[in-house]
């Protein structure tokens, strides 16, 4: 700042009026190295015994005998003024103030994974063994309603014959002249199709029931959702209950990126925020 300052110095003649445009009456002058010392004539600085140089005309005067008004005087400094190519040099930068939202970057690390609400695992309502399998290994893609697993059960196929009888008994007691028995026969059709319902038979093989009046041996067993297969734990010829889960079909059409976020960055997270995500796989998306 001293050889900045002290390429300013101009020299004074007998002519009255300085080369900075002011009068020799009122030129003031400071010193280089301390600019807050001021003196009415030349001579040395008596802190550090450097020549007293001209204030130019315009110039900040820490005295307050300022050409100009002081602007953001802070007491204890002083104003330095340099011109745009020693600014630079400096390396000092100024910007506008202005008032706005202070906004703070979060960058952390993601993963991603399945969205834990479009996970579906696959379970009988009744005990069984598998006959056949449609969905043979994991990864594999599969719609809601596709066939997964033909089963054999028991229950399920006595069921299915209580369901036959109860459609032959409505059938008989529609005939009868009482509402009573009309309705009782109805009300025994509704509660075993309901008890097939409620063991996950498909509408299409209750359809079947009643178009052939035949129960069916294994009964075939639909995707509850749609998918990929993220886990198979079933084989044919194994035997099963309500226990056993049999697959589990996740649905990616939508995923979740965990990222971990450090403890003190935190508080800086809020619901409903928007995030950029960027994949160290395909850079530029």
């Amino acid at each position: 700042m001293v050889g900045l300052l002290g390429m300013g110095v101009l020299a004074t003649g007998c002519n009255p009026t300085s080369r900075t445009g002011v009068s020799a009456k009122e030129q003031r002058y400071h010193c280089p190295m301390h600019p807050t010392y001021t003196a009415d004539r030349p001579g040395s600085c008596p802190i550090c015994g450097m020549n007293l140089v001209p204030i130019p005309a315009g110039a900040h005067d820490p005295t307050g005998t300022d050409t100009t008004s002081a602007i953001g005087e802070v007491d204890g400094h002083a104003i330095v003024d340099l011109t745009p190519d020693e600014l630079r040099l400096t390396g000092i930068q100024t910007v506008l103030a202005r008032r706005g939202t202070l906004v703070r970057t979060v960058r952390a690390v993601g993963e991603v994974k399945a969205d834990e609400t479009r996970v579906r695992h696959v379970h009988t309502k009744v005990s069984g063994s598998v006959e056949k399998l449609f969905v043979n290994s994991s990864g594999q893609a599969v719609r809601k309603g596709q066939p997964l697993l033909s089963l054999y059960s028991p229950e399920l196929l006595a069921t299915q014959e209580e369901y036959v009888q109860a459609l032959a008994a409505s059938a008989r007691f529609a005939q009868s002249d009482a509402a009573e028995v009309r309705s009782g026969g109805l009300e025994l059709l509704a509660a075993a199709r309901r008890r097939l319902a409620l063991f996950d038979v498909p509408e299409a093989t209750i359809a079947q029931l009643e178009r052939t009046g035949q129960a069916q041996r294994t009964v075939t067993l639909t995707a509850p959702a749609s998918g990929f297969v993220s886990s198979k734990d079933v084989f044919e010829g194994m035997n099963i209950d309500p226990t056993t889960t049999l697959m589990t079909i996740t649905d990616l059409s939508r995923v979740w990126i965990e990222a971990e976020v450090y403890e003190y960055e935190a508080a800086l997270v809020r619901l409903g925020q928007r995030a950029t995500i960027t994949l160290p796989n395909a850079p530029g998306t």
